[in-house]
């Protein structure tokens, strides 16, 4: 009698302290509070305290650079040990560089243009998941006799446009120009020592065929 008395509160993982009736008043807990001490001071008579807990609830927030897309975006509360899934999407002729959890690089299902998911299996705390993207690039090679001509190559960014520029050593001239299914093959006169090749919308890695051939007189 006289005296004073700590109830010490304990929430179990995952949830926290929602708020608690101490002889009929209620005092609220907020912050996702896991611990509190509730003090009786001089007691002189019989206290009731009910203590009423709550599952935490955290929030994940999904960003995109650009290039691309995240779904669903923005922020999303989410209850503990619950799971979500991201689905992230680049644009045309772009890929998933890479994708970042709480700031760090994690691995993703796929790197292609089809897009990838990440999951969350079971959410224990505030998150945040972005996505980069790069472009693909491709590259122009050529193949061709190098005693007889040269021809300029280098890469081409997606859906860009790349010239082939072909030039025929001394003594030598153009006689055909293939890229895939596209020939060029107007040429074979001594005249035909340079031409240019343009491949547009380029999708992919592509080989430039040139024939060079001794001039005749």
């Amino acid at each position: 009698c006289g005296t004073d008395y700590d109830y010490e509160i304990t929430a179990n993982y995952g949830y926290h302290i929602d708020h608690v009736v101490l002889d009929g008043v209620t005092t609220n807990y907020a912050g996702q509070q896991t611990t509190a001490t509730v003090t009786v001071t001089d007691i002189h008579e019989n206290h009731q305290l009910d203590v009423y807990f709550a599952l935490n609830h955290y929030t994940v927030t999904a960003t995109a650079g650009a290039h691309g897309s995240i779904e669903v975006a923005g922020v999303t509360t989410v209850a503990h040990g619950d799971e979500i899934t991201y689905t992230i999407t680049p644009d045309h002729c772009y890929y998933i560089s890479e994708v970042l959890v709480n700031g760090e690089a994690v691995e993703f299902t796929t790197g292609d243009s089809t897009g990838a998911t990440y999951p969350f299996a079971s959410v224990e705390d505030t998150m945040t998941i972005h996505a980069n993207f790069d472009i693909y690039v491709y590259e122009m090679t050529a193949d061709y006799d190098a005693t007889m001509g040269t021809v300029e190559e280098g890469q081409a960014n997606c859906g860009t446009n790349f010239t082939y520029n072909v030039h025929a050593n001394e003594g030598y001239h153009i006689v055909s120009i293939q890229v895939g299914s596209m020939i060029h093959n107007h040429y074979g006169w001594n005249i035909d020592t340079v031409a240019t090749f343009n491949v547009y919308n380029v999708s992919q890695d592509t080989v430039c065929h040139v024939e060079f051939a001794p001039n005749t007189y």
